[in-house]
Protein backbone atom coordinates (compact mmCIF):
# COMPACT_ATOMS: atom_id res chain seq x y z
CA UNK A 1 0.00 0.00 0.00
CA UNK A 2 1.48 3.61 -0.65
CA UNK A 3 1.59 5.94 1.66
CA UNK A 4 1.69 9.71 1.03
CA UNK A 5 2.45 12.59 3.69
CA UNK A 6 0.59 15.34 3.68
CA UNK A 7 3.06 17.81 3.98
CA UNK A 8 4.96 16.72 1.59
CA UNK A 9 2.79 15.44 -1.18
CA UNK A 10 3.81 14.67 -4.46
CA UNK A 11 2.88 15.97 -8.34
CA UNK A 12 -0.49 13.79 -8.41
CA UNK A 13 -2.40 13.36 -11.58
CA UNK A 14 -6.92 13.65 -11.17
CA UNK A 15 -7.02 10.16 -10.47
CA UNK A 16 -4.80 10.26 -7.42
CA UNK A 17 -5.73 13.88 -6.28
CA UNK A 18 -9.27 12.32 -6.29
CA UNK A 19 -7.95 9.51 -3.99
CA UNK A 20 -6.12 11.51 -1.83
CA UNK A 21 -9.26 13.52 -1.25
CA UNK A 22 -11.40 11.21 -0.15
CA UNK A 23 -8.94 9.25 2.11
CA UNK A 24 -8.54 12.76 4.17
CA UNK A 25 -11.89 13.27 3.59
CA UNK A 26 -12.80 9.37 5.60
CA UNK A 27 -10.08 10.39 8.41
CA UNK A 28 -11.44 14.54 9.45
CA UNK A 29 -14.97 12.59 9.68
CA UNK A 30 -12.92 9.03 11.75
CA UNK A 31 -10.95 12.36 13.80
CA UNK A 32 -14.07 14.48 14.45
CA UNK A 33 -16.24 10.88 15.88
CA UNK A 34 -13.34 10.78 18.31
CA UNK A 35 -13.57 13.90 19.57
CA UNK A 36 -17.07 13.57 20.27
CA UNK A 37 -18.17 11.98 23.01
CA UNK A 38 -20.69 9.28 22.45
CA UNK A 39 -23.79 9.87 24.78
CA UNK A 40 -26.23 6.87 25.41
CA UNK A 41 -28.52 8.61 22.83
CA UNK A 42 -25.47 8.38 20.50
CA UNK A 43 -25.42 4.94 20.88
CA UNK A 44 -28.66 3.37 20.97
CA UNK A 45 -29.46 5.86 17.82
CA UNK A 46 -26.47 4.03 16.48
CA UNK A 47 -27.84 0.48 17.70
CA UNK A 48 -30.71 1.28 15.67
CA UNK A 49 -29.46 1.80 12.25
CA UNK A 50 -29.74 -1.84 10.77
CA UNK A 51 -33.37 -1.89 11.75
CA UNK A 52 -33.93 1.09 9.85
CA UNK A 53 -32.04 -0.54 7.00
CA UNK A 54 -33.60 -3.58 7.16
CA UNK A 55 -37.05 -1.81 6.70
CA UNK A 56 -36.12 -0.18 3.92
CA UNK A 57 -34.67 -2.60 2.07
CA UNK A 58 -37.93 -4.73 2.65
CA UNK A 59 -40.73 -2.74 1.81
CA UNK A 60 -44.35 -3.90 2.15
CA UNK A 61 -46.29 -5.61 -0.70
CA UNK A 62 -48.99 -3.76 -2.72
CA UNK A 63 -52.55 -5.83 -3.27
CA UNK A 64 -51.89 -4.10 -7.51
CA UNK A 65 -55.67 -5.04 -8.82
CA UNK A 66 -57.09 -3.19 -5.34
CA UNK A 67 -54.53 -0.21 -5.68
CA UNK A 68 -55.75 0.05 -9.63
CA UNK A 69 -59.42 0.07 -8.72
CA UNK A 70 -58.54 2.64 -5.97
CA UNK A 71 -57.47 5.16 -8.47
CA UNK A 72 -60.15 4.69 -11.11
CA UNK A 73 -62.94 5.06 -8.31
CA UNK A 74 -61.25 8.20 -6.66
CA UNK A 75 -60.66 9.86 -9.94
CA UNK A 76 -64.37 9.34 -10.65
CA UNK A 77 -65.47 11.10 -7.56
CA UNK A 78 -62.85 13.63 -8.42
CA UNK A 79 -64.27 13.86 -11.77
CA UNK A 80 -67.65 14.92 -10.28
CA UNK A 81 -66.82 17.51 -7.75
CA UNK A 82 -64.75 19.48 -10.52
CA UNK A 83 -68.21 19.55 -12.32
CA UNK A 84 -69.82 20.64 -9.73
CA UNK A 85 -67.43 23.12 -8.58
CA UNK A 86 -67.15 24.47 -12.28
CA UNK A 87 -70.93 24.98 -12.67
CA UNK A 88 -71.06 26.93 -9.52
CA UNK A 89 -68.69 29.37 -11.15
CA UNK A 90 -70.39 29.23 -14.79
CA UNK A 91 -73.89 29.88 -13.06
CA UNK A 92 -72.06 33.13 -11.11
CA UNK A 93 -69.43 34.29 -13.65
CA UNK A 94 -69.94 32.40 -16.77
CA UNK A 95 -66.40 30.95 -16.65
CA UNK A 96 -64.56 28.48 -14.88
CA UNK A 97 -61.60 28.79 -12.66
CA UNK A 98 -58.50 26.25 -11.75
CA UNK A 99 -58.41 25.22 -8.35
CA UNK A 100 -54.77 24.21 -8.76
CA UNK A 101 -53.81 28.05 -9.89
CA UNK A 102 -52.65 30.27 -6.78
CA UNK A 103 -53.32 33.27 -9.07
CA UNK A 104 -57.17 32.04 -9.72
CA UNK A 105 -57.94 31.21 -6.52
CA UNK A 106 -57.14 34.72 -5.57
CA UNK A 107 -59.01 36.13 -7.74
CA UNK A 108 -61.88 33.87 -6.76
CA UNK A 109 -61.81 34.31 -3.16
CA UNK A 110 -60.83 37.84 -2.50
CA UNK A 111 -61.87 39.92 -5.61
CA UNK A 112 -65.59 37.68 -7.02
CA UNK A 113 -66.58 36.79 -3.59
CA UNK A 114 -65.68 40.14 -1.92
CA UNK A 115 -64.11 37.75 0.93
CA UNK A 116 -61.56 39.48 3.29
CA UNK A 117 -57.94 38.40 2.75
CA UNK A 118 -55.96 36.16 4.97
CA UNK A 119 -52.86 36.74 5.18
CA UNK A 120 -50.25 33.35 5.71
CA UNK A 121 -46.61 32.80 6.12
CA UNK A 122 -44.15 30.45 4.29
CA UNK A 123 -40.64 30.40 4.92
CA UNK A 124 -40.99 34.02 6.15
CA UNK A 125 -42.89 35.29 3.29
CA UNK A 126 -45.97 36.55 3.55
CA UNK A 127 -48.82 36.45 0.97
CA UNK A 128 -52.64 36.24 0.63
CA UNK A 129 -52.86 32.50 1.66
CA UNK A 130 -55.61 29.84 -0.65
CA UNK A 131 -53.90 27.50 1.62
CA UNK A 132 -56.31 24.55 3.59
CA UNK A 133 -56.43 27.16 7.00
CA UNK A 134 -57.30 29.85 4.81
CA UNK A 135 -60.33 27.76 2.88
CA UNK A 136 -61.54 26.24 6.24
CA UNK A 137 -61.82 29.41 7.63
CA UNK A 138 -63.44 30.92 5.24
CA UNK A 139 -65.70 28.61 4.66
CA UNK A 140 -66.19 28.19 8.42
CA UNK A 141 -66.88 31.87 8.88
CA UNK A 142 -68.28 33.16 5.28
CA UNK A 143 -71.80 31.89 4.21
CA UNK A 144 -71.12 33.15 0.95
CA UNK A 145 -67.66 31.18 1.16
CA UNK A 146 -68.72 27.88 1.99
CA UNK A 147 -69.50 25.73 -0.91
CA UNK A 148 -66.39 27.13 -3.07
CA UNK A 149 -64.39 26.25 -0.01
CA UNK A 150 -65.90 22.66 0.05
CA UNK A 151 -65.56 21.75 -3.44
CA UNK A 152 -62.19 23.04 -3.44
CA UNK A 153 -61.02 20.93 -0.06
CA UNK A 154 -62.55 17.97 -1.49
CA UNK A 155 -60.75 18.24 -4.67
CA UNK A 156 -57.41 19.01 -3.07
CA UNK A 157 -57.80 15.21 -0.96
CA UNK A 158 -59.22 13.32 -3.63
CA UNK A 159 -55.95 14.63 -5.54
CA UNK A 160 -54.06 13.93 -2.97
CA UNK A 161 -54.74 10.57 -2.47
CA UNK A 162 -55.02 9.82 -6.16
CA UNK A 163 -50.80 10.95 -5.88
CA UNK A 164 -50.28 8.30 -2.88
CA UNK A 165 -52.00 5.63 -4.78
CA UNK A 166 -49.74 6.07 -7.43
CA UNK A 167 -46.74 6.40 -6.72
CA UNK A 168 -43.39 4.22 -8.03
CA UNK A 169 -43.35 1.12 -6.52
CA UNK A 170 -40.00 -1.38 -6.70
CA UNK A 171 -40.23 -3.34 -9.76
CA UNK A 172 -41.23 -6.84 -7.00
CA UNK A 173 -44.59 -4.27 -6.41
CA UNK A 174 -43.54 -3.39 -3.12
CA UNK A 175 -43.92 0.28 -1.58
CA UNK A 176 -40.39 1.37 0.28
CA UNK A 177 -39.81 4.17 2.28
CA UNK A 178 -36.66 6.46 3.71
CA UNK A 179 -36.81 6.35 7.49
CA UNK A 180 -34.52 8.43 9.32
CA UNK A 181 -34.05 8.17 13.30
CA UNK A 182 -32.43 11.10 14.24
CA UNK A 183 -34.67 13.35 12.08
CA UNK A 184 -36.68 15.09 14.61
CA UNK A 185 -35.36 17.63 17.66
CA UNK A 186 -37.76 14.78 19.82
CA UNK A 187 -35.97 11.89 18.90
CA UNK A 188 -38.81 10.21 16.95
CA UNK A 189 -38.30 8.80 13.84
CA UNK A 190 -39.11 10.61 10.23
CA UNK A 191 -40.38 9.40 6.99
CA UNK A 192 -39.46 10.24 3.33
CA UNK A 193 -39.60 9.20 -0.06
CA UNK A 194 -37.23 6.21 -0.61
CA UNK A 195 -33.75 6.86 -2.49
CA UNK A 196 -34.64 4.98 -5.68
CA UNK A 197 -38.55 6.77 -5.29
CA UNK A 198 -40.37 3.58 -4.82
CA UNK A 199 -42.94 4.71 -2.95
CA UNK A 200 -42.80 7.67 -0.30
CA UNK A 201 -43.32 8.61 3.30
CA UNK A 202 -45.08 5.78 5.56
CA UNK A 203 -46.17 7.54 8.65
CA UNK A 204 -48.37 9.60 7.29
CA UNK A 205 -50.79 7.74 4.68
CA UNK A 206 -54.16 7.65 5.26
CA UNK A 207 -56.55 4.94 6.18
CA UNK A 208 -57.94 4.67 2.93
CA UNK A 209 -55.07 4.24 1.18
CA UNK A 210 -53.53 1.87 3.40
CA UNK A 211 -56.12 -0.88 2.12
CA UNK A 212 -53.86 -1.32 -0.47
CA UNK A 213 -50.74 -2.79 1.58
CA UNK A 214 -50.80 -6.72 2.60
CA UNK A 215 -48.79 -8.79 3.90
CA UNK A 216 -46.63 -11.44 2.18
CA UNK A 217 -47.75 -14.94 1.06
CA UNK A 218 -48.21 -17.57 4.22
CA UNK A 219 -48.30 -14.37 6.67
CA UNK A 220 -50.36 -11.54 8.34
CA UNK A 221 -50.13 -8.09 9.63
CA UNK A 222 -49.65 -6.81 13.23
CA UNK A 223 -50.61 -3.66 14.73
CA UNK A 224 -49.62 -2.89 18.24
CA UNK A 225 -50.66 0.70 19.57
CA UNK A 226 -49.43 2.15 23.08
CA UNK A 227 -52.23 3.07 25.11
CA UNK A 228 -53.03 6.44 26.00
CA UNK A 229 -49.04 7.20 25.67
CA UNK A 230 -48.40 10.92 25.90
CA UNK A 231 -51.12 11.75 28.40
CA UNK A 232 -49.57 9.24 30.71
CA UNK A 233 -45.90 10.77 30.33
CA UNK A 234 -47.97 14.24 31.21
CA UNK A 235 -49.46 12.84 34.50
CA UNK A 236 -46.26 10.93 35.62
CA UNK A 237 -44.08 14.19 34.85
CA UNK A 238 -46.72 16.48 36.55
CA UNK A 239 -46.95 14.17 39.87
CA UNK A 240 -51.28 14.69 38.96
CA UNK A 241 -52.63 12.00 41.49
CA UNK A 242 -56.03 13.00 39.53
CA UNK A 243 -54.50 12.73 36.15
CA UNK A 244 -52.47 9.29 36.87
CA UNK A 245 -55.92 7.83 38.17
CA UNK A 246 -57.82 8.78 34.97
CA UNK A 247 -55.16 7.30 32.68
CA UNK A 248 -55.05 4.20 34.48
CA UNK A 249 -58.50 3.59 34.57
CA UNK A 250 -58.87 1.96 31.15
CA UNK A 251 -60.83 4.70 29.11
CA UNK A 252 -58.47 7.84 30.19
CA UNK A 253 -61.13 10.34 28.18
CA UNK A 254 -64.12 8.84 29.21
CA UNK A 255 -62.94 9.22 33.16
CA UNK A 256 -61.16 12.84 32.20
CA UNK A 257 -64.60 13.73 31.05
CA UNK A 258 -66.00 12.67 34.70
CA UNK A 259 -63.63 14.38 36.64
CA UNK A 260 -64.03 17.70 34.97
CA UNK A 261 -67.46 17.73 34.50
CA UNK A 262 -68.58 15.77 37.61
CA UNK A 263 -70.73 12.76 36.66
CA UNK A 264 -69.69 8.70 37.03
CA UNK A 265 -67.36 7.72 35.45
CA UNK A 266 -69.88 5.19 32.96
CA UNK A 267 -69.26 5.44 29.34
CA UNK A 268 -73.13 5.92 28.36
CA UNK A 269 -72.90 9.04 30.86
CA UNK A 270 -69.56 10.48 28.89
CA UNK A 271 -71.23 9.76 25.57
CA UNK A 272 -74.04 12.22 26.21
CA UNK A 273 -73.97 14.79 23.29
CA UNK A 274 -71.63 18.20 25.06
CA UNK A 275 -71.94 20.64 22.16
CA UNK A 276 -73.37 20.40 18.64
CA UNK A 277 -72.28 16.90 17.62
CA UNK A 278 -69.18 16.55 20.27
CA UNK A 279 -70.06 14.40 23.21
CA UNK A 280 -68.37 15.23 26.87
CA UNK A 281 -66.40 12.30 26.01
CA UNK A 282 -65.11 13.94 22.46
CA UNK A 283 -64.41 17.48 23.88
CA UNK A 284 -62.07 15.50 26.71
CA UNK A 285 -60.40 13.86 24.28
CA UNK A 286 -59.65 16.36 21.75
CA UNK A 287 -59.46 19.66 24.17
CA UNK A 288 -56.95 17.70 26.82
CA UNK A 289 -54.71 16.75 24.57
CA UNK A 290 -54.10 20.69 23.27
CA UNK A 291 -53.96 21.91 26.67
CA UNK A 292 -51.53 19.83 28.26
CA UNK A 293 -49.37 21.14 25.75
CA UNK A 294 -49.84 24.75 26.49
CA UNK A 295 -52.53 25.43 23.75
CA UNK A 296 -54.56 28.15 24.51
CA UNK A 297 -58.03 28.30 24.17
CA UNK A 298 -58.21 29.90 20.96
CA UNK A 299 -56.00 27.86 18.95
CA UNK A 300 -58.01 24.88 20.19
CA UNK A 301 -61.47 26.38 19.40
CA UNK A 302 -60.23 27.33 15.88
CA UNK A 303 -58.46 23.19 15.19
CA UNK A 304 -62.00 21.86 16.80
CA UNK A 305 -64.56 24.48 15.37
CA UNK A 306 -65.96 25.41 18.12
CA UNK A 307 -66.54 28.99 19.63
CA UNK A 308 -63.78 30.15 22.05
CA UNK A 309 -65.85 29.96 25.23
CA UNK A 310 -66.63 26.69 25.51
CA UNK A 311 -62.72 25.91 25.26
CA UNK A 312 -62.51 28.44 28.07
CA UNK A 313 -65.10 26.33 29.84
CA UNK A 314 -63.37 23.28 29.62
CA UNK A 315 -59.92 24.81 30.40
CA UNK A 316 -61.47 26.06 33.27
CA UNK A 317 -62.73 23.33 34.93
CA UNK A 318 -59.91 20.92 33.25
CA UNK A 319 -56.79 22.56 35.23
CA UNK A 320 -59.22 22.90 38.86
CA UNK A 321 -59.14 19.09 38.38
CA UNK A 322 -55.45 18.20 37.64
CA UNK A 323 -53.49 21.38 38.94
CA UNK A 324 -50.46 19.87 38.59
CA UNK A 325 -50.52 19.73 34.66
CA UNK A 326 -50.36 23.47 34.97
CA UNK A 327 -47.48 23.68 37.14
CA UNK A 328 -45.67 21.19 35.35
CA UNK A 329 -46.26 23.67 32.18
CA UNK A 330 -44.64 26.24 34.51
CA UNK A 331 -42.19 24.12 35.72
CA UNK A 332 -40.73 23.12 31.58
CA UNK A 333 -40.98 27.34 30.93
CA UNK A 334 -38.84 28.52 34.02
CA UNK A 335 -36.32 25.19 33.02
CA UNK A 336 -36.25 26.32 29.58
CA UNK A 337 -35.42 29.87 30.49
CA UNK A 338 -33.14 29.45 33.68
CA UNK A 339 -31.09 26.17 32.14
CA UNK A 340 -32.05 26.28 28.06
CA UNK A 341 -32.12 22.23 28.44
CA UNK A 342 -34.71 19.45 29.25
CA UNK A 343 -33.39 16.00 29.63
CA UNK A 344 -36.26 12.88 29.09
CA UNK A 345 -36.72 9.88 31.64
CA UNK A 346 -34.54 7.79 28.92
CA UNK A 347 -31.67 10.34 29.35
CA UNK A 348 -31.88 12.18 26.00
CA UNK A 349 -30.80 15.72 26.22
CA UNK A 350 -32.49 18.68 24.11
CA UNK A 351 -30.69 22.40 24.40
CA UNK A 352 -33.28 24.91 23.28
CA UNK A 353 -31.50 28.03 21.74
CA UNK A 354 -34.62 29.57 20.38
CA UNK A 355 -35.62 32.75 22.43
CA UNK A 356 -36.52 30.59 25.83
CA UNK A 357 -39.50 33.21 26.44
CA UNK A 358 -41.12 33.22 22.86
CA UNK A 359 -44.44 30.94 23.14
CA UNK A 360 -43.39 29.19 20.25
CA UNK A 361 -40.32 27.76 22.17
CA UNK A 362 -42.31 27.08 25.04
CA UNK A 363 -44.65 25.07 23.32
CA UNK A 364 -42.14 22.83 22.01
CA UNK A 365 -40.64 22.36 25.69
CA UNK A 366 -43.74 21.72 27.11
CA UNK A 367 -44.55 18.75 24.18
CA UNK A 368 -40.58 17.56 23.78
CA UNK A 369 -40.01 15.53 27.28
CA UNK A 370 -44.02 13.59 26.37
CA UNK A 371 -43.33 13.28 22.67
CA UNK A 372 -39.89 11.95 22.89
CA UNK A 373 -40.32 9.42 25.62
CA UNK A 374 -43.00 7.67 23.59
CA UNK A 375 -40.91 8.05 20.43
CA UNK A 376 -38.21 6.30 22.24
CA UNK A 377 -40.41 3.36 24.22
CA UNK A 378 -41.34 2.24 20.59
CA UNK A 379 -37.93 2.33 19.14
CA UNK A 380 -36.78 0.51 21.94
CA UNK A 381 -39.53 -1.75 21.47
CA UNK A 382 -38.86 -2.22 17.37
CA UNK A 383 -35.33 -2.89 18.27
CA UNK A 384 -36.14 -5.71 20.54
CA UNK A 385 -38.57 -6.75 18.26
CA UNK A 386 -35.92 -7.05 15.09
CA UNK A 387 -34.55 -9.94 17.77
CA UNK A 388 -37.18 -11.82 17.22
CA UNK A 389 -37.13 -15.02 15.13
CA UNK A 390 -40.43 -15.13 12.95
CA UNK A 391 -40.86 -11.37 13.41
CA UNK A 392 -40.75 -8.36 10.13
CA UNK A 393 -40.72 -5.24 11.53
CA UNK A 394 -42.24 -3.01 8.97
CA UNK A 395 -43.03 0.41 10.09
CA UNK A 396 -42.18 2.58 12.97
CA UNK A 397 -45.68 4.80 13.58
CA UNK A 398 -43.91 7.38 16.40
CA UNK A 399 -46.19 5.31 18.73
CA UNK A 400 -47.29 2.06 17.07
CA UNK A 401 -45.32 -1.20 15.87
CA UNK A 402 -46.13 -2.66 12.69
CA UNK A 403 -44.60 -5.35 11.17
CA UNK A 404 -45.57 -9.48 10.05
CA UNK A 405 -45.69 -12.72 11.23
CA UNK A 406 -46.38 -15.83 9.73
CA UNK A 407 -49.81 -16.47 9.84
CA UNK A 408 -49.43 -20.34 11.79
CA UNK A 409 -47.71 -18.82 14.60
CA UNK A 410 -50.21 -15.29 15.08
CA UNK A 411 -51.51 -16.96 17.99
CA UNK A 412 -48.26 -18.02 19.04
CA UNK A 413 -46.15 -15.18 18.53
CA UNK A 414 -48.61 -12.31 19.55
CA UNK A 415 -48.56 -12.39 23.32
CA UNK A 416 -45.36 -12.50 22.78
CA UNK A 417 -44.74 -9.45 20.91
CA UNK A 418 -46.99 -7.41 23.15
CA UNK A 419 -44.59 -8.72 25.97
CA UNK A 420 -41.39 -7.35 24.38
CA UNK A 421 -42.75 -4.28 23.54
CA UNK A 422 -43.85 -3.59 27.27
CA UNK A 423 -41.37 -1.79 29.09
CA UNK A 424 -41.38 -0.28 32.92
CA UNK A 425 -39.67 3.01 32.75
CA UNK A 426 -38.78 5.03 35.81
CA UNK A 427 -40.12 8.63 36.03
CA UNK A 428 -39.75 11.22 38.11
CA UNK A 429 -41.86 13.70 38.55
CA UNK A 430 -41.03 17.74 39.07
CA UNK A 431 -41.57 17.36 42.54
CA UNK A 432 -38.85 14.87 42.66
CA UNK A 433 -40.92 11.86 43.30
CA UNK A 434 -39.84 8.99 41.24
CA UNK A 435 -42.82 6.05 40.24
CA UNK A 436 -42.81 3.10 37.49
CA UNK A 437 -44.71 4.15 34.66
CA UNK A 438 -45.94 1.24 32.68
CA UNK A 439 -48.00 1.91 29.15
CA UNK A 440 -49.85 -1.23 28.14
CA UNK A 441 -49.53 -2.40 24.00
CA UNK A 442 -53.12 -3.35 22.31
CA UNK A 443 -52.50 -5.77 19.39
CA UNK A 444 -53.91 -5.78 16.32
CA UNK A 445 -54.12 -8.19 13.17
CA UNK A 446 -55.65 -8.25 9.54
CA UNK A 447 -54.69 -9.41 6.02
CA UNK A 448 -54.35 -5.48 5.10
CA UNK A 449 -52.88 -2.36 6.51
CA UNK A 450 -56.66 -0.75 6.98
CA UNK A 451 -58.87 -0.38 9.57
CA UNK A 452 -61.39 -3.10 9.78
CA UNK A 453 -64.70 -2.15 8.71
CA UNK A 454 -68.10 -2.75 6.65
CA UNK A 455 -65.87 -2.02 3.59
CA UNK A 456 -63.09 -3.64 4.14
CA UNK A 457 -63.42 -7.10 6.09
CA UNK A 458 -60.05 -8.32 6.37
CA UNK A 459 -58.37 -4.89 7.86
CA UNK A 460 -56.74 -4.81 11.18
CA UNK A 461 -58.86 -5.34 14.46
Amino acid sequence: MRTLYTDNLPTMDATLQQLVYNGLDGMLTLEVDAALPHTPTYEFERALLPLALTMMERGIRIDMGRRDAMVEHIKGRLQRVQQGFDLLCTKLWQRTFNPRSYLQLQELLYKNLFLPEIIGSKKGEKKVSTDRDALERLGRDYMRARPFASHLLRIRDLEKTIDALTKKLSPSGRWHANFNIAGTDTGRWSSSSHPFDWGSNLQNVDDYVRRIFIPDEGHVFFNCDQQGAEARVVGYLAGDDNYIKAVESGDVHTMVAAMVFGFEPKRELADRKYYREMSFRDIAKRAAHGSNYGGTAHTIARVLKVEIKIIEEFQKKYFATFPNIYKWQVWVAQQVQQERFLVTPFGRRRNFWDNPRDDATIRAAIAFVPQSTVGDLTSRGLLALHSLPHVQVLNNIHDAAFGQIPLHMKEELLPRIVQTLTFPLQVTDIWGKNREMLIPWESQTGMNWGKRKKDNPDGLA
